[in-house]
């Protein structure tokens, strides 16, 4: 997409084409901010990182969350995760030893399916997809499956 339209109601594609909408939502290009890119850590737009580690090429200089070129999805609960691995190599470092800790690109998200339907996806960065689907306001755990029951089934019924 290249613009919006208002006055017409339409989305105006790259392509020359054009879509109508009545209600439009969409989610901006997302890249690393200008000062990021400025700073000569990016390779293509992102800062390359060791996946397991998220050291830089620069030894004892990590980067974390949507900056990188991990591979996870760019969702805080990736970053919190990408972290608590980043502190533990701090002070492993401090502490004169190595990390035992290394990131594994683990999170969970949730997916909305409508007719009270949501699931629990816990993703790893590889999006290898484990989970189940549950009834909203429903406990995870309770839902009496702990492997993903196909996108329309039920299992916690």
């Amino acid at each position: 997409m290249r613009e919006l339209d208002p006055a017409r109601k339409v989305a105006r594609l790259a392509d020359g084409g054009e879509i109508p909408y009545d209600l439009f939502l969409g989610v901006p290009v997302h890249q690393a901010p200008a000062v990021v890119q400025a700073s000569g850590l990016c390779a293509d737009g992102w800062i390359p990182v060791n996946p397991h580690t998220l050291e830089t090429v620069f030894p004892g200089v990590y980067a974390v969350g949507d900056v990188t070129s991990v591979g996870t999805p760019k969702a805080g609960v990736f970053a919190e995760g990408q972290a608590a691995v980043v502190a533990a190599a701090i002070i492993a470092r401090q502490a004169g030893r190595q990390s035992p800790e290394q990131y594994d690109g683990r999170g969970q998200v949730y997916m909305e399916f409508g007719r009270c339907q949501v699931a629990r996806l816990d993703l790893r960065a590889k999006f290898i997809v484990e989970g189940f689907l549950m009834r909203k306001r429903r406990h995870p755990d309770l839902a009496g499956n702990s492997a993903l029951h196909g996108w329309s089934g039920d299992p916690g019924s």
